[in-house]
């Protein structure tokens, strides 16, 4: 069984693009989350909710794909 890898305790190329990604994550979510309560006041912003969602919801993917590869290569380094 492998050990699962601690972002914290890896190389610092890795460690700093953790966190960026986390900040991106986190701050896309807040604007989402903000987004949502405006079209519950206001179900005018239904639509611009809607274009945040679809923009930013496949960038966050990717960047968790992407890290999800720096990962596997840090692992597979590790182990060598």
């Amino acid at each position: 069984m492998t050990e699962p890898i601690d972002p914290t305790s890896a190389s610092e190329p890795l460690t700093g693009k953790y966190r960026e990604i986390k900040h991106n994550v986190n701050n896309s979510l807040g604007v989402m989350m903000a987004m949502a309560e405006l079209a519950q006041m206001n179900p005018e912003n239904a639509p611009r909710l809607a274009a945040v969602v679809l923009e930013r919801g496949p960038q966050i993917v990717k960047q968790l794909q992407e890290f999800g590869v720096l990962l596997q290569k840090a692992h597979e380094t590790k182990s060598e």
